[in-house]
């Protein structure tokens, strides 16, 4: 902990309260010879996570002053991230042909943003634009939903959701809100279908429960009941559109095309960060100054392969998965309580994409197969497909189903092999379709739960945060040295003070959460913070 000694100016630093702040160089866990070694590497700015967040926030730095040193330490041996491409296994040994889909990110979700500019700039876009949860809606008992009932369920669905955003829309109206989306969508549905015959509002409600396992996908739920319905306007849409723009080659190549404009001195792969020791004080060649006399204040992050690195300002974008597991032991000091909570609090869940390859189109113009089910209770004994919603035919890919797998399904279907999920997965929809479903051709299922570097896949709404009144914005928050007390300091010197630590990452955007430009925006403008603090403070010199 830091030692306080209260004295008078001119003695002391000039401080609110004239007191002066002695920080120890070295943490209790290093040993003062071990601190910073010969072989630590100097920057003025550090990235940790080459993701959309990582490469955005270099590029603004760059974009705007090319001499500014930073780095970009990233724990794969590829940039991207979440976003990322990888190869189909082939069921005949024999076959040569490598197909790639996008294991990570699908589409981009909104045109108005930097990285649709960036990838039609680059001609990276294709003019097809795709659609989620079409087709046909089959029940467990072989029937076909009615198209048009199906069709008016989706316009129930569509305007309760609506409804809901006034909660997080309009607060100051709305103090009193549901428990869960969950609530709000179960009682504002019963309203919807009231007038509806018996036997059809049994119909309908089984169509909801494909509606909730959807949502559930699309919010990276763990579990649909624990989405905010207080926090569920807070995302935004872009130009009030949601999109499925699709890519020619799939969304990593954005990534990697940026990575390699950035330069690739300045990335250093297969850097997986043990710890950040932040608030320390060493002999800085920084030549900021700011009359809070913290500007010698950095930031020391150590590697696991014993690299250390030593800069004046660190932009984290790890997913709030590894977050979640590691922020207790990674950050020494530990971080205020008020980050700590909002990393704790903030949904984080895992989906899982599955992909098929056949080599003909049998399923002839539907555009997907859904799956219905007659018993919509709590399902959480049943198998990992229970948690599926079906298969959307993939626009850029030959003769290609999509299927998708949320909440405890992803976790119970990761203690599988690839092979034992497909040879489930075929005969299943045999025995839904009553109908002979051939084996892929080629097939593919990500696994993002499992992965040591991801936990997951991307961020939700969470009714965990509901009470505390915290989101992403709350993690946004630049920590200085002020905040190494173990409480957020106060406004004054977050605005004032140097800001060594900053996250970045769709988790921790406040209206674009779980989307590609979400984590955009949030490394460009952190990128931009920095850069604020050093036009106000930095001291050009010859």
């Amino acid at each position: 902990m830091p030692l306080v000694f209260w004295m008078d100016a001119p003695c002391g630093l000039k401080l609110v309260h004239t007191f002066v702040l002695v920080y120890p160089i070295c943490f209790k866990s290093f040993e003062p010879s071990d601190c910073c070694p010969e072989s630590t590497r100097e920057v003025d700015i550090l990235i940790l996570g080459a993701g959309a967040a990582g490469l955005a926030a270099a590029r603004t730095i760059k974009n705007h002053d090319p001499t500014i040193d930073f780095l970009i330490l990233e724990a794969n041996n590829i940039p991207g991230g979440r976003i990322k491409n990888d190869f189909m296994t082939n069921v005949d040994p024999e076959e040569t042909e490598l197909v790639e889909i996008s294991a990570g990110a699908q589409w981009l979700h909104a045109v108005a943003n930097p990285l649709h500019d960036y990838a039609e700039e680059k001609g990276l876009l294709t003019d097809l634009e795709s659609d989620e949860g079409l087709g046909v809606f089959l029940r467990d008992d072989h029937v076909r939903m009615n198209d048009n009932f199906v069709d008016m369920v989706y316009d129930f669905v569509g305007e309760i959701l609506e409804d809901v955003n006034k909660f997080a829309n309009q607060s100051h109206i709305y103090r009193n809100y549901p428990d869960s989306l969950n609530e709000f969508l179960d009682s504002e549905f019963e309203i919807k279908i009231r007038r509806l015959k018996p036997r059809d509002r049994v119909v309908a409600r089984q169509i909801l429960d494909w509606h909730k396992r959807f949502l559930a996908i699309d919010w990276a739920a763990n579990d649909f009941k624990k989405i905010s319905a207080k926090e569920f306007g807070r995302f935004w849409l872009i130009q009030d559109s949601w999109e499925h723009i699709n890519f020619r080659n799939g969304f990593a190549e954005v990534m990697h095309l940026l990575a390699e404009e950035i330069g690739p001195e300045k990335i250093e792969y297969n850097k997986l960060v043990e710890k950040i020791y932040w608030g320390i004080e060493q002999k800085s060649s920084s030549n900021s100054k700011n009359f809070l006399g913290d500007e010698n204040k950095q930031v020391l992050v150590k590697t696991a392969d014993g690299s250390f690195y030593l800069a004046n300002h660190v932009i984290v974008t790890f997913s709030l998965g590894v977050l979640k597991r590691h922020h207790e032991t990674m950050f020494e000091p530990k971080l205020p309580l008020n980050h700590k909570e909002a990393i704790e609090c903030l949904g984080f869940g895992a989906i899982t994409k599955i992909f098929l390859q056949y080599e003909y189109n049998f399923w002839r113009d539907e555009e997907g197969l859904q799956f219905v089910y007659r018993e919509n209770e709590d399902y959480e004994e049943k198998s990992w497909i229970r948690y599926m919603t079906g298969f959307d035919k993939v626009i850029s890919g030959k003769n290609m189903f999509l299927g998708w797998v949320g909440q405890q399904g992803t976790v119970e279907m990761e203690k599988l092999s690839d092979k034992e999920i497909i040879d489930e997965l075929v005969g299943y929809i045999c025995k839904f379709t009553k109908r002979r479903f051939p084996y892929p051709k080629r097939y593919y299922v990500s696994r993002w739960h499992n992965n040591p570097l991801t936990l997951g896949s991307y961020s939700y709404a969470s009714v965990n945060c509901d009470s505390k009144g915290l989101t992403g914005d709350d993690l946004a928050r630049p920590l200085t040295f002020f905040d190494t007390w173990g409480t957020s300091s106060s406004n004054y010197f977050m605005e004032h003070g140097k800001p060594l630590l900053l996250f970045a990452g769709e988790g921790v955007s406040e209206h674009y959460f779980s989307c590609a430009h979400g984590a955009y925006y949030s490394g460009e403008s952190q990128a931009n913070v920095i850069l604020a603090y050093k036009s106000r403070y930095v001291t050009q010199t010859n």
